[in-house]
């Protein structure tokens, strides 16, 4: 008899039983809620805790190990309020829920797990066809369920572990995009600024200054390397587009686009502790059930072909029992090696949270400070005087636009690591 949770395993794999965005997302939080598993930071959602200390209020080297709900809010800025619990449910198209349960849906290079679920659905139903006079001396029907079992829990290991590479990838390609599109908008900003510098540059030139002449190819020359960064960035964003419709099952040629909006910046308040975050890795980790499923289901077969074997002509089971103990060997090998790479991720993400936000506090304060600078020389250009002229205006333009890009890189670094942490303490997203 088919176990029900192999039935609705390969019944989902099959694509008999498809998940709209809204029933994953709500099956995605429900599964969380009973696990006792948050995540940290999932695109649109946010952790917060009415007991949770800033991190200016902690003391070093403390733990945060604090009692976490998850609320969803959206992303327009840190006083936004939260979303009704119904609207919750609901993941914006292109948040990285969504691609991620986009992804469970649609990911190529299932054909393989696809196949083995059929052949576990035919032997199957082989057995259940078979003849029970003939069965009784052959017992033909115990092999066939044994290997049907077998290949479907295989089916679905093997199918998570692709949807959760994949999903890897998703999350890190996102960010990308993101970060790529955020930079092709700090080049447009600074580029109005530079036209600014360019324009009161050549009225000097032609004034009074003929020396400056240079400094006005010098700014035309940055302006055309700034044209073809910012083309590079829009070609960067296509291209991962391209690649990011691949991964989720979309066409090509899709209408799946990532959000245009600012990444938020770093907060340390809701984390979990080391201590959870490698326990949840170790028990809830993406494909961990499912393998341990597998390794359950080859003992299980195991036993039954030794319960059932027939007192002669019982080679074939012997050989059957010989390769499902190879095959579970196999199995529990993946299953130890698979754990100690999600709590290795784990950790690392864990670990490299604290020095991405402080690292941030001072990209912000050095962005404060370049503006300042910036808005001193920019007022003295205003008021005509000749203590401060175009090259000191294009020096504080670059001094802005690097500080921008360090505070984003570090923005996007501080989700990346995020992102990583909640893909290795959660079960696969979208299955």
């Amino acid at each position: 008899m088919l176990r029900p949770v192999h039935r609705a395993t390969a019944l989902a794999l099959l694509g008999a039983a498809p998940l709209t965005s809204i029933v994953a997302s709500m099956a995605i939080s429900a599964g969380l809620a009973h696990a006792g598993q948050v995540s940290p930071l999932p695109g649109s959602w946010r952790l917060q805790s009415p007991l949770a200390q800033s991190l200016d209020q902690l003391v070093v080297g403390d733990l945060l190990d604090l009692n976490l709900v998850c609320l969803p809010i959206s992303v327009v800025g840190d006083n936004s309020t939260p979303l009704p619990v119904a609207e919750a449910a609901m993941v914006p198209a292109g948040d990285i829920e969504d691609l991620w349960a986009r992804t469970a849906r649609g990911t190529p290079g299932l054909a393989v797990s696809n196949g083995l679920a059929n052949e576990g659905y035919s032997r199957l139903q082989q057995a259940g066809s078979m003849h029970s006079t003939r069965d009784r001396f052959t017992r033909e029907s115990v092999l066939l369920r044994a290997t049907g079992e077998a290949l479907l829990a295989q089916s679905s290991a093997e199918a998570a572990a692709e949807v959760a590479k994949a999903q890897r990838e998703v999350a890190e390609l996102w960010a990308e995009l993101r970060s790529a599109q955020e930079g092709a908008a700090i080049l447009e900003f600074s580029n109005k600024k530079l036209e600014d510098a360019l324009k009161y540059a050549r009225d000097l030139a032609m004034e009074r200054k003929p020396e400056l002449r240079a400094l006005v190819e010098g700014l035309e020359g940055e302006r055309a390397a700034r044209r073809m960064k910012k083309l590079e960035l829009e070609r960067k964003v296509d291209q991962g587009l391209v690649r990011l419709r691949h991964l989720c099952g979309e066409p090509v040629e899709g209408n799946l686009q990532v959000p245009g909006d600012r990444l938020e910046d770093p907060q340390m308040g809701g984390l979990p502790s080391l201590e959870d975050s490698l326990e949840a890795a170790s028990s809830r980790g993406p494909a961990i059930a499912e393998l341990d499923n597998l390794v359950g289901t080859l003992e299980g077969q195991m036993c039954a072909l030794r319960q059932n074997k027939p007192s002669m002509g019982g080679r074939d089971f012997d050989k059957l029992r010989l390769e499902l103990s190879q095959q579970l060997e196999v199995a529990a090998g993946k299953r130890r090696e698979l754990e100690a790479v999600l709590r290795q991720a784990a950790a690392e993400s864990l670990a490299a949270l604290r020095p991405l936000y402080e690292q941030h506090r001072h990209a912000k304060d050095a962005l404060s400070q370049a503006q300042a600078s910036a808005d001193v020389i920019e007022k003295f250009i205003k008021e005509r005087r000749p203590e401060l002229g175009p090259t000191e205006q294009l020096a504080a333009l670059k001094a802005i636009e690097l500080a921008r890009q360090e505070e984003l890189k570090l923005r996007v670094a501080y989700r990346q690591a995020l992102l990583k942490l909640d893909l290795a303490t959660r079960p696969v997203v979208g299955r």
